[in-house]
């Protein structure tokens, strides 16, 4: 799929505005492609839909005709937002119309697909009945000829040097060897367990999906989108500790870091990146951006892209002057996305240009981005400072609001993360 059918699919949905909706791997991108495909959303899609205030997505699947009115509704509510102008009119009538004819052919094909499911499952039925049956007959037979069994697994010697082998109760000895798998499996999971930060800390009904969740981690297996859910819930939330975490992006950075390798899309390169960001590898983020002429590239978003999320890289690292220039040509790029704002407002406060960093978040909540989200950065940034940089951040804050940065009165120790 090109980034032109990317940028399709999102304004066939009217989410075009959404710069994760043509990122390849993000949620939102995810969730377009299985609308695409006619594949029914799950709950956690749902979920993910409806606390982005996505309704008419959530609602397509079951009531098409109010999808139109509802999207469009929500997608002005965003331009207001954002301060950015709708598309034509003219081009959204085009759309509309091929969402109704596409809706069409996706409830046929879910109803073909649907058919073809019983029948495989009928079949599956018939074949497990015919399995059974022969295991039985092969077990009646097993049990008929128990002195041909004995022979397969005793000599004739065996039996005349050590009769007493023959008394050894067999069930005694299956216990045995069950006590000893549960016993190892035990071992296995309490070493998960604490590699995971986990402890004791599982409830019980919990504790079959999370250990399997774990295992996956540990093999370098990805985990599905419901897994993922499964762990944000509020009510499992502490399963997903800073250890998980760093297991779940470390998989993901290395699976999209492969495709990228595979197919050369280069929104798998910044998807990738992202994940290595998020496990301690920007090393890795930055030697696969390296390779990447940017210049020669003509889609502006991506470009933009690219150079925020090798600009955050770069600030990973701690060279700030690479990522304020990553920052301002991204910025350049798009003038309306929040994002290069974000970066050059953090890279300004870790510098201590706390005024220059104070008027690129502000210019980033102007354009979308939560006062929230930027109070949780702030915090981050002066969680992790050196204590001189953390005292004179401190003193800017409680000078600009007392009330709202009153946390910064706390004196927080030295938590930089190595990098690599």
């Amino acid at each position: 799929m090109c980034p032109d059918k990317y940028s399709k699919i999102a304004l066939k949905y009217r989410v075009e505005d959404i710069d994760s909706a043509s990122i390849p791997g993000s949620r939102l991108f995810n969730i377009l492609s299985k609308l695409e495909s006619g594949i029914p959303l799950s709950d956690y899609a749902h979920i993910f839909l409806q606390r982005k205030g996505l309704l008419a997505l959530s609602r397509y699947a079951h009531y098409v005709d109010s999808f139109t009115e509802t999207a469009e509704s929500e997608q002005v509510k965003r331009y207001l937002a954002t301060g950015a102008k709708p598309l034509n009119r003219q081009e959204q009538k085009q759309v509309e119309q091929k969402i109704k004819e596409d809706a069409l052919q996706a409830k046929a094909k879910q109803a073909r697909e649907k058919k073809a499911a019983e029948k495989k499952l009928q079949q599956e039925a018939v074949k497990k009945i015919k399995r059974r049956g022969e295991n039985d007959r092969k077990i009646r037979a097993k049990v008929e000829q128990p002195e041909l069994r004995r022979k397969n697994y005793y000599s004739d010697m065996a039996r005349i040097n050590f009769p007493q082998a023959f008394e050894i109760d067999p069930k005694l000895q299956e216990k045995d060897i069950q006590a000893k798998k549960q016993t190892q499996a035990d071992k296995e999971n309490f070493r998960l367990r604490e590699k995971y930060g986990l402890g004791n800390l599982i409830e019980n009904p919990d504790f079959p999906k999370l250990m399997d969740i774990l295992r996956r981690v540990h093999n370098s297996e990805r985990l599905s989108e419901n897994d993922f859910a499964w762990l944000e819930t509020t009510k499992r939330a502490r399963y997903f500790t800073t250890t998980l975490k760093k297991g779940y992006h470390r998989n993901e950075a290395i699976f999209y870091a492969g495709e990228f390798k595979k197919k050369k899309d280069y929104w798998l390169a910044v998807n990738a990146s992202s994940h290595y960001r998020k496990c301690d590898k920007a090393k890795t983020a930055d030697s696969l951006l390296s390779t990447i002429d940017v210049a020669r590239l003509k889609n502006v978003k991506l470009k933009s892209a690219l150079f925020t999320t090798h600009g955050g890289v770069k600030r990973d690292l701690g060279k700030w002057d690479e990522a304020l220039n990553f920052g301002k040509q991204a910025h350049l790029l798009t003038p309306k996305n929040f994002r290069p704002c974000t970066l050059l407002g953090a890279v300004n406060m870790e510098i201590g240009h706390h005024n220059l960093g104070q008027s690129w978040y502000k210019k980033a909540v102007e354009l979308g981005y939560s006062q929230k989200a930027v109070d949780d950065e702030l915090r981050s940034i002066f969680r992790s400072a050196e204590t001189p940089k953390q005292d004179e951040l401190r003193k800017y804050l409680l000078k600009l609001d007392p009330v709202r940065y009153s946390w910064a009165r706390k004196k927080f120790g030295k938590n930089r993360i190595n990098i690599e």
